[in-house]
């Protein structure tokens, strides 16, 4: 969950530190103008600092983008040294008025997600 909030904070601290970034998350394209930031706008403030990123489009609900993504960290830095389960997802309503449908999604990514 590095293309904007929390995550991008981290990626840029990290970045200033002298880290390699992967820039992981769902978001390829700005699809709401209230939410700025991709993970390749990511990647790209990440080269600005003088350091290498990787933007992975990894959706933490799909088992074969997180299988995808390792092989491919790996090949391009040669090792992983820190991971931060950052991807997370509310909808501030009241617990009644959540959908099972919505309740099932944010089980998938804020507690299965890091497992």
């Amino acid at each position: 969950g590095s293309s904007r909030g929390i995550g991008h904070f981290m990626a840029q601290e990290l970045a200033k530190e002298g880290c390699k970034i992967v820039v992981a998350a769902r978001t390829e394209e700005v699809a709401d103008p209230k939410l700025p930031g991709t993970i390749h706008t990511v990647a790209a403030e990440m080269a600005e600092l003088g350091v290498e990123a990787l933007p992975i489009k990894l959706d933490i609900t799909r088992d074969e983008d997180i299988e995808a993504a390792v092989p491919a960290i790996l090949n391009r830095f040669g090792r992983l040294d820190i991971l931060i389960n950052n991807a997370a997802l509310i909808f501030p309503a009241p617990f009644q008025q959540t959908a099972v449908k919505r309740l099932d999604l944010l089980h998938r990514i804020n507690v299965r997600g890091p497992f």
